[in-house]
């Protein structure tokens, strides 16, 4: 059966004629048959009693369907969905070619895009499990990128490379890895803060873009029945774009700063409103499984020559927990590899942090 969210608003509204589960001591827990509630429950009971109660309220009636408390997803990332929108899909994508396939249909479809961009590859879905090279993409002519189902690594085509000036001299920066073939040169592949280079580089999006992507994943979110979301790891344009909009959202955010895009600064403006509460930072301190970034202690087994990628060293770390801890900002941190966990954990310890702080 489709879910349907409904934001708490100011107006009252009356369910009955449905199951109605309140949850608030147990799964089980239900009212019957009918509740009033705005941003709070006003009053359950039967129809008559709950409607004397709440004059004026709205009356939904449910036609025999359960109602519940909004859904909150505590770990999304409701600017990185928007954009994944905006691109092609490469998710069911079997091997490099179906991706480089599907790219090109979607570069036909959209002949005024400087470049041709992709979301969703997973190449350890293949057969051998290898990363793609930017020949696989050449079939493209113009720049072409594809993201990696992680989102913590970028593909791209030789076009791409040369729009951002990446060649066999250019080193890899702190955090990042440009993958080089056996004489030096870019294969194609940049992970995690290497991935900046063609980042910087990508033309934005057009604004009516933006909005039409925003608008259908909000839409995405009600109909998962959510009406609440913790955005992890916001740009400081995701805030202000949330904060221009904030009478047409119909979930509540809890955004999470992204740390270093802030270039360590906590900001003192918030960018709060009614729906959007901005009281968290987020570190990356690796990268993924997936693209052979996340910080192991041992080398991969099906890719013995890394260990994986650290963001940060540990007084980096360290200075920049502390630094937003004592602005206020609840700290959380991306970990994946059991070598970032230790460092993250070590950090913390050292940081002093409480159980009262409530790092993530």
């Amino acid at each position: 059966m489709p879910m349907v969210a409904i934001q708490a608003t100011t107006a009252a509204l009356l369910f009955f004629n449905g199951t109605i589960r309140t949850n608030t001591r147990s799964l089980d827990a239900v009212v019957a048959p009918a509740l009033c509630f705005d941003s709070v429950v006003r009053a359950t009971g039967s129809l008559e009693a709950v409607a004397a109660a709440c004059p004026g309220a709205r009356r939904v009636d449910l036609g025999g369907a359960t109602a519940v408390p909004g859904l909150t997803d505590s770990h999304a990332h409701i600017m990185l969905e928007a954009a994944r929108r905006r691109k092609a899909d490469l998710s069911s994508c079997e091997d490099a070619t179906a991706c480089a396939s599907v790219l090109a249909k979607w570069g036909a479809a959209h002949p005024l895009q400087n470049w041709v961009q992709g979301f969703g590859f997973d190449q350890t879905s293949w057969a051998g499990g290898k990363w793609p090279t930017r020949h696989d993409l050449d079939v493209i002519r113009r720049p072409a990128r594809a993201d990696h189902i992680s989102g913590h690594a970028v593909w791209v085509n030789s076009a791409a490379l040369r729009a951002a000036n990446v060649t066999r001299a250019t080193k890899s920066p702190p955090g990042g890895t440009i993958v080089r073939d056996a004489l030096g040169r870019p294969t194609g592949i940049l992970t995690d803060d290497a991935m900046d280079l063609i980042d910087a580089v990508v033309p934005p999006p057009r604004a009516s873009a933006v909005d039409a992507s925003f608008q259908a994943v909000l839409e995405a979110c009600a109909a998962a029945g959510l009406t609440g979301v913790h955005d992890l790891a916001a740009l400081p344009g995701d805030i202000d774009y949330y904060s221009s909009r904030a009478d047409q959202l119909t979930l509540r955010l809890n955004v999470y700063r992204d740390a270093a895009s802030h270039d360590q600064i906590p900001p003192v403006a918030s960018g709060e409103s009614r729906l959007v509460r901005v009281r968290g930072a987020k570190f990356f301190c690796d990268g993924a499984m997936g693209s052979w970034t996340a910080a192991m202690l041992a080398p991969y087994s099906d890719r013995p020559s890394t260990k994986g990628t650290l963001i940060y060293n540990a007084s980096e770390l360290l200075a920049g927990v502390k630094k937003w801890n004592n602005a206020g900002y609840q700290v959380s941190a991306h970990a994946i590899g059991d070598a970032a966990n230790r460092q993250v954990l070590d950090v913390y310890e050292q940081a002093g942090v409480a159980p009262s702080h409530r790092f993530r």
